[in-house]
């Protein structure tokens, strides 16, 4: 009689498994709404999502082709803006997001408005879950030549 009853215990359970959701089916929304919480942080000048957004083992190559870890971009974040700099707005178009369990890459054109005038950049990315947050651990920043904006 239990031989029977644990059998179909195990079935039903390997049942629910296989309809349940996995991480990686939700990652692209995630993702996605991390990096819109991102840039309106940013935005809002809210230095504290640089710590949430990116992972202790960050490698940033930014446009110029330098080269920086999380400490850097914190003690950036850190320091005080100049009371007569532009405000800027930071918002994401074209969001591309792949999950592959754990990790994820993610692509999007960054657009920077700063008094009506927009930079653009072609930004990709790698991402961990650690701990059961998308954190970046990579990330690659290419201007968009002004030229081209207008094409």
């Amino acid at each position: 009689m239990r031989a029977p009853l644990l059998l179909a215990l195990c079935a039903l359970t390997l049942a629910a498994c296989a309809h349940a959701p996995r991480a990686a089916d939700n990652a692209p929304a995630e993702i996605a709404a991390q990096l819109d919480r991102f840039l309106a942080g940013v935005s809002a000048g809210d230095s504290s999502v640089h710590d949430w957004w990116w992972s202790d083992a960050l490698v940033y190559t930014s446009s110029n082709g330098t080269r920086f870890g999380k400490a850097t971009i914190l003690k950036g974040a850190a320091q005080p803006s100049q009371p007569d700099a532009p405000e800027v707005t930071y918002t994401a178009e074209g969001v591309q997001v792949t999950a592959y369990g754990d990790i994820a890459t993610l692509a999007f054109r960054l657009v920077a408005m700063t008094d009506g005038n927009r930079s653009e950049y072609l930004n990709s990315a790698t991402l961990r879950r650690e701990a059961g947050q998308w954190r970046v651990v990579q990330w690659q920043a290419t201007k968009v030549p002004e030229a081209t904006l207008d094409d």
